[in-house]
């Protein structure tokens, strides 16, 4: 993103354009969201969303990053438990709470995790593997993993799946709750063979 919206009005007209971008992936998709239909519902000139955006890739960047800054924060704030269970409940909520915001956004972002976003998504997915790995270290003794950053890596992996895949589109929000719950557990604390 060119500027920083240090000012309220910056900050609302940077909020515009990202709006009106969301309505335009999900509505036309990304091949026919343009910067000028992208402008065109924003309200504001071509000229101005430059003024805050290189191009439409800088845009969807700066959704995606959101996104994920979200889902990160979803784990780092995520106050400990006493069970393993316990934690991955609460971190479950907190995380479906941001896919059920916009889930018709939420599962064409995830499209998006290609191309011109694929090293976004990678740098993100280790921040994110990490903060995830160190929230299940004092439930260790619970997990059966040999290798707790792999154990953390399939988790964030088959959860952020998941979350773009199949979130409330598909599933009533308590039905995808118990089933990621399901996943998680059975592969963190399933009996190694």
């Amino acid at each position: 993103m060119k500027k920083r919206a240090k000012q309220e009005r910056s900050k609302i007209t940077t909020q515009v354009i990202l709006d009106a971008a969301s309505q335009v992936l999900v509505t036309e998709g990304y091949p026919r969201a343009s910067t000028n239909r992208i402008a065109d519902r924003a309200g504001v000139s071509v000229g101005t969303l430059y003024h805050y955006f290189d191009n439409k890739e800088d845009i969807y960047r700066e959704l995606l990053e959101r996104i994920y800054a979200r889902m990160l924060q979803s784990i780092t704030c995520c106050p400990e438990q006493p069970t393993l269970s316990q934690l991955l409940e609460v971190y479950n909520l907190s995380l479906l709470s941001i896919f059920n915001e916009d889930p018709a956004l939420i599962q064409t972002l995830g499209n998006l995790g290609s191309g011109p976003y694929l090293s976004q998504r990678n740098e993100w997915r280790e921040k994110i593997v990490n903060a995830f790995e160190a929230m299940l270290k004092p439930h260790e003794s619970e997990i059966t993993c040999e290798d707790l950053n792999i154990g953390a890596r399939v988790v964030v992996c088959a959860t952020e799946g998941i979350g773009f895949a199949a979130n409330s589109v598909q599933f009533q929000p308590g039905d995808l709750l118990r089933q990621l719950l399901r996943i998680q557990l059975s592969y963190l604390t399933s009996p190694l063979r």
